[in-house]
């Protein structure tokens, strides 16, 4: 197969401080970094791209594009052909980007994900619903004029079983656009994008019909149930492409409150109210006026922490009283002889019942407990509790409100 020529980017030239220019063998893959904010027009083009050593392009993904409301140029692109009623909505999925292109011998194409050259953890899934929902997926893109001629393929990759803010009922590949790896610019050209969906057997995304007033436009949005938004798309009048994000405001308070209680960080929320079980957890997040999704989302990344908290409280109680420390403070230092025989009396007791102490801190707690310092007791179990360091767990809890002020209050990245 003769090789294509496609648009040449002088890698040496690109701000390394700005985008990660990665080499893997032959091939080098070039996207920002998580942190950059500021972009240059000139700059679009590499949110996700594949080169040869020499620049050549070898898969593109959408260049840079912005939420209405973002970046003023392109607002004024945007406003202007809603005036001429010259924009289509298509549904914005809240999946993952697929970029597919034709193989260097040209006998199948390859799939990656945006910041990647490969498909990672999402392979095995992806290639058993093209197995089974798909199976002439490869064969038809393979095949494909616009593929053969120069053009990546966007898809949006639709897992119930990872959803980032939306749950999707089934798993899909949705056709999104073409990206032509000469002009490094996106097309929905109709004649191809109809010819794949048929031939490779996806789906297409859904144009909505939508008010070109833009105050009337987020009314109708929002009222759409279930959705991201809409990736609006329009050439504008010096025939250039223009792509908008336009998020509705549902997704928008979702998306913040799934990252700002993602990951740990329900665990840390529930510690800090100091919630002893599901209930109070919702009860104490609905008072401070988090909806259902949310509060749903939240319990579901709280996994087993109250059953260990539970365990950790039950465990630090049997211990005071075990070794006969009761509730208050020593009121003078211990001697030595009285240290090296309650030392042998804790150790003896802990390892003796290792399966209500598991965690490694439960000497050391003991000891706390022995020299009077209770408190400091009680943060070395919350720290096995949460894990995290003692002083971090201290500082926490000295500014509790603070910190979930600051929890549910964080400005939230589009990336996260």
């Amino acid at each position: 197969m003769a090789k294509l020529e496609t648009a040449r980017i002088d890698l040496a030239s690109i701000d390394r401080s700005q985008f990660k220019v990665t080499p893997h063998g032959e091939r080098v893959l070039v996207h920002p970094h998580a942190n950059k904010r500021r972009w240059d027009e000139r700059e679009l083009p590499l949110r996700s791209l594949v080169t040869d050593a020499k620049g050549a392009v070898i898969s593109a993904g959408f260049p840079k594009f912005f939420n209405f409301g973002e970046h003023a140029p392109h607002d004024e692109r945007f406003v202007d052909a809603l005036a001429r009623d010259a924009v289509e909505f298509p549904e914005k999925l809240d999946g993952s980007l697929i970029v597919a292109d034709l193989a260097p011998d040209g006998s199948t194409v390859t799939l990656r994900t945006r910041q990647s050259l490969g498909l990672n953890e999402l392979e095995a899934p992806i290639e058993r619903l093209i197995r089974e929902r798909y199976p002439r997926f490869r064969e038809a893109l393979a095949a494909d004029p616009a593929v053969r001629e120069g053009h990546s393929v966007l898809f949006e990759f639709l897992y119930p079983e990872r959803p980032v803010v939306l749950r999707y009922e089934r798993a899909a590949l949705v056709l999104l656009a073409l990206v032509d790896k000469h002009s490094l610019s996106p097309s929905w050209n109709e004649t191809a994008l109809a010819r794949i969906s048929r031939e490779a057997g996806v789906e297409r995304t859904a144009i909505h019909t939508l008010p070109t007033d833009p105050a009337a436009l987020r009314s109708a949005l929002d009222a759409i149930p279930q959705s991201e938004g809409v990736v609006a798309r329009a050439i504008d009048r010096e025939g250039r492409p223009l792509l908008i994000k336009i998020k509705t405001q549902s997704y928008l308070r979702l998306h913040a409150h799934r990252a700002r209680l993602g990951g740990g960080n329900s665990q840390r929320v529930a510690f800090l109210l100091g919630a002893e079980d599901e209930a109070s957890f919702v009860s104490a997040l609905e008072a401070r006026g988090l909806d259902y999704e949310a509060i749903t989302f939240a319990k579901e990344n709280l996994g087993d922490y109250f059953e260990r908290r539970a365990r950790v409280m039950t465990a630090f109680r049997e211990l005071r009283a075990a070794l006969g420390l009761g509730d208050e403070s020593a009121k003078s230092a211990p001697s030595r002889t009285d240290k090296r025989a309650f030392v042998e009396r804790a150790k003896a007791y802990i390892d003796g019942h290792r399966e209500r102490f598991v965690e490694p801190v439960w000497f050391d707690v003991a000891i706390k407990l022995f020299e009077g310092r209770v408190e400091n007791a009680r943060i070395v179990s919350y720290s096995a509790l949460i894990g995290e360091p003692g002083p971090t767990v201290r500082q926490w809890l000295a500014n509790a409100d603070e910190e979930l002020r600051a929890t549910f209050e964080r400005e939230v990245r589009e990336e996260e």
